[in-house]
């Protein structure tokens, strides 16, 4: 029954892979500047080591709670159709042992084949579960979400696509199309963010401790503005850049204001932390879709990211499904309560 919060594993991946993308995507890069950091060459291997030891125990046992879920998911049920089933064990065949060699194979083996092979898969697994947005008693909030996440994955996909095609036949169009694709994909996952922080809060506690958590959002983003601002004018104009880049693979705003970027990290990540204090089962399995897709960031080109990419987008169909079933079970509720109320009305002399 997807209205049960997802396995207590799903919420310690969560953590890894965010764990993950501030070490290896900001940290490691950071201490990697020997002027900026002080440190020794030896000292920073060993961070580049902490962070391959994490990226692997993500991976490992993000593929674990992937399958669980999505051999939970394939079971005859009526919220899951046939043809998404038999989907869905396609995705998994091709993605899951995909994710798990480039875990255990050395990062040299992990070839642009077999990110293309990922890359595919997850957008298989993007449209199977967007054939559930338009289910009845789902909020616009919850179907914009999934929209945005599958749609934004698909024009990612299409400008990696592009790009590619452009890097090997040297098409003069297909940089301009790709970039313009990644744009579109970075204000979908936008989309898909802000629906799901918004399902996710938890709305439902005691008004001091919605403000309480909303405190901790706002001074984990004024620690991120004043490190952003610290880090700009620490490291050159395009090291910086870079850095901000590699943190979430947005592109629209990087040239003018790159330290929103982290700043947008620390809301999201703030937001997604809250709505896991919630009651209700569905704003968690929401908060941890948000989180799953911000560890994804914009564009996910590696098999991590893109499995971080699988878990948002199957939390999310949880989510959206749940939320649909509690409406048909009260409306149903309700039909049948009209239905007793006729009866002894038709019966009362």
């Amino acid at each position: 029954m997807p209205t049960r919060l997802a396995p207590f594993g799903a919420v310690v991946v969560a953590l890894l892979a965010i764990a993950d993308q501030l070490w290896n995507r900001l940290l490691v890069r950071v201490v990697a500047d020997r002027e900026l950091s002080g440190l020794s060459h030896d000292a920073i291997a060993t961070a580049g080591q902490a962070g391959d030891l994490l990226r692997n125990t993500c991976a490992l046992l993000g593929v674990l709670t992937l399958g669980l879920a999505i051999t939970e998911m394939i079971q005859p049920r009526h919220e899951a159709p046939l043809h998404q089933r038999l989907g869905l064990a396609g995705f998994a065949g091709i993605f899951l042992p995909t994710v798990l060699l480039a875990a255990v194979l050395p990062a040299e083996r992990t070839t642009p084949l077999v990110v293309l092979f990922a890359l595919g898969a997850v957008n298989l697994l993007a449209i199977l579960l967007s054939t559930s947005a338009g289910r009845k008693g789902a909020t616009f909030e919850m179907r914009s979400a999934m929209v945005g996440a599958a749609l934004g994955s698909f024009l990612a996909f299409a400008a990696t696509i592009f790009l590619l095609i452009g890097a090997l036949t040297l098409w003069q169009h297909a940089h301009p199309l790709g970039t313009a694709l990644h744009h579109g994909g970075e204000l979908l996952w936008g989309v898909a963010l802000v629906s799901l922080g918004v399902v996710g809060w938890p709305r439902e506690r005691a008004l001091w401790q919605q403000l309480s958590l909303g405190a901790g959002v706002v001074a984990l983003m004024v620690f991120a503005a004043v490190g952003g601002s610290w880090l700009d004018h620490a490291m050159e104009n395009e090291a910086f850049s870079s850095l901000a880049y590699g943190l979430l693979h947005g592109q629209l705003l990087l040239k003018v204001a790159p330290a929103l970027y982290l700043t947008l990290h620390a809301l999201v990540l703030g937001v997604g932390l809250s709505g896991l204090a919630a009651k209700s089962p569905l704003r968690r399995q929401a908060s941890l879709g948000l989180l799953f897709l911000l560890a994804s960031g914009i564009a996910p080109t590696t098999p991590l990211t893109l499995l971080m990419l699988a878990l948002a987008l199957t939390l999310v169909w949880r989510a959206l499904v749940a939320q649909s079933l509690i409406e048909w079970l009260v409306r149903a509720g309700q039909d049948d309560l009209l239905a007793l109320d006729a009866e002894l009305d038709a019966e009362t002399p």
